[in-house]
């Protein structure tokens, strides 16, 4: 599933610029940023991924 999941991440560099903003407001900087932005972005993927699967119960 992580595999399947990371195939669909964005860059997360791309990402993080996307972010900057939120992430200067919250106080997060160096690898603590780096960190938040990867888990972001693989918890994003994981839910797009069951979304497609249709995991959710209605």
């Amino acid at each position: 599933m992580r595999k399947e999941a990371e195939q669909g991440m964005v860059d997360d560099a791309v990402l993080r610029a996307k972010m900057q903003a939120e992430l200067d407001r919250m106080g997060l900087t160096g690898d603590l940023a780096e960190q938040v932005v990867r888990e972001l972005n693989f918890l994003a993927c994981l839910l797009i991924e069951a979304t497609e699967e249709g995991r959710f119960n209605d």
